[in-house]
């Protein structure tokens, strides 16, 4: 849900079956985190995404993975939603 709002789509849109581009990446850096954050196997996260395939999860992880460690402004906007999501 935290990044749902930061992108301003809903929750829903995250899970859904929509491929546009204003999904997509937000869709990817919800997994990415789900993936870095919780011990949960990939293909329960891929039930919680809309019954996606487990290849799917890995697919968006290691494409978030690959721009966190190219891009500086994709690193500090996962460190942003990190911190949203666990503020401690």
């Amino acid at each position: 849900s935290v990044v749902a709002e930061h992108y301003h789509v809903t929750v829903a849109d995250l899970c859904g079956n929509k491929r546009s581009s204003k999904i997509v990446m937000p869709r990817q850096i919800a997994m990415y985190l789900c993936r870095t954050m919780t011990d949960t196997p990939l293909e329960q996260i891929g039930r919680y995404f809309g019954n996606r395939d487990h290849t799917t999860i890995l697919h968006g992880y290691r494409k978030v993975n690959k721009e966190v460690t190219n891009s500086i402004e994709t690193r500090s906007l996962i460190e942003i939603l990190i911190k949203k999501i666990n503020p401690s």
